[in-house]
């Protein structure tokens, strides 16, 4: 999973907050692109498999990430539930 925020964000790992639905938010750090725009999930985090859940809930959700300066951007997804089954397969990896 990435997400590409189009500005510079950090060399290193960023924090990052998301919240599905009116679950309670999540706190994590996400790895950073090599030119530091854009962030990415690792399968190894964690918090992968809570991302991964709400993602498959089908709930809209509300994502924030702070770059070098703490300065934040917040984004929101309108999000539903899959029924082709895309989402599942992207999330496992691809797999046939």
């Amino acid at each position: 999973m990435y997400i590409d925020v189009n500005e510079y964000l950090d060399n290193e790992p960023v924090n990052v907050r998301y919240r599905f639905g009116d679950d309670e938010p999540v706190a994590d750090v996400w790895t950073n692109s090599t030119d530091g725009t854009a962030i990415f999930l690792s399968v190894m985090s964690i918090k992968y498999s809570v991302f991964r859940e709400g993602l498959l809930s089908g709930k809209s959700f509300v994502f924030e990430v702070s770059d070098f300066n703490g300065t934040s951007t917040l984004m929101k997804f309108n999000s539903s539930v899959d029924k082709s089954g895309k989402l599942e397969h992207v999330l496992n990896g691809c797999k046939k």
